[in-house]
């Protein structure tokens, strides 16, 4: 509660989403983002489950989905995607490869998926020490901007603060593994840390 209203005397708008760090939290987390006023959580991560997401979701959940019947918190979990069929890689600028996240989002629109929530971080486009950009993480990124400006009239971009209407409770599955992409993103990776270690 204060943290909200730390922000707001700060000036921000009041919040309506939230996102806990590093994707831990809980049913006791909704319940109390409900009890504050939030509409949308985005912290179920089935990569991250259940050791540090904790709420109690399939690992493979990517729809949205409303967490109580008396219209409390809907929650917009983190898409994945398959790696294996045992398990799932976060949709994060570090974590796929452009063409793994083309198809992700190539499958969400042929599929026709409540939502495609996709996470990173400012510092991921710069190397470990700060000191220039990660070039294969700004590669994906340009990528990633292309394919969405591509995809738009599918896949149209949207702020939590525009209360997008969300179609709840679709039965959505993540994209199925591939062994050649993923072999291509692992390949890409040991060149971009052959790279940084000799930068």
């Amino acid at each position: 509660m204060r943290a909200t209203d730390l922000l707001v005397e700060a000036g921000a708008p009041k919040p309506i989403a939230f996102r806990a760090g590093s994707y831990a939290a809980n049913d006791d987390t909704l319940t109390a983002l409900s009890t504050l006023g939030f509409t949308y959580d985005s912290s179920h991560n089935g990569s991250e489950a259940p050791h540090t997401s904790r709420i109690s979701l399939p690992a493979q959940q990517i729809a949205p989905v409303q967490r109580s019947r008396d219209g409390g918190v809907i929650e917009v979990p983190v898409t994945v995607i398959e790696e294996r069929r045992d398990r799932v890689r976060t949709f994060q600028l570090c974590a796929l490869s452009a063409g793994e996240s083309y198809d992700a989002l190539e499958h969400a629109a042929v599929s026709g998926h409540g939502a495609v929530t996709i996470v990173s971080h400012g510092f991921e486009l710069a190397n470990r020490s700060g000191t220039r950009p990660n070039a294969v993480h700004v590669r994906r990124f340009r990528a990633l901007c292309a394919m969405l400006d591509e995809m738009r009239a599918a896949l149209p971009t949207h702020h939590f603060a525009d209360r997008p209407p969300l179609a709840l409770g679709h039965p959505d599955v993540p994209l199925a593994p591939d062994r050649l992409r993923m072999r291509w993103r692992q390949a890409e990776q040991l060149w971009s840390n052959w790279v940084e270690e000799r930068s």
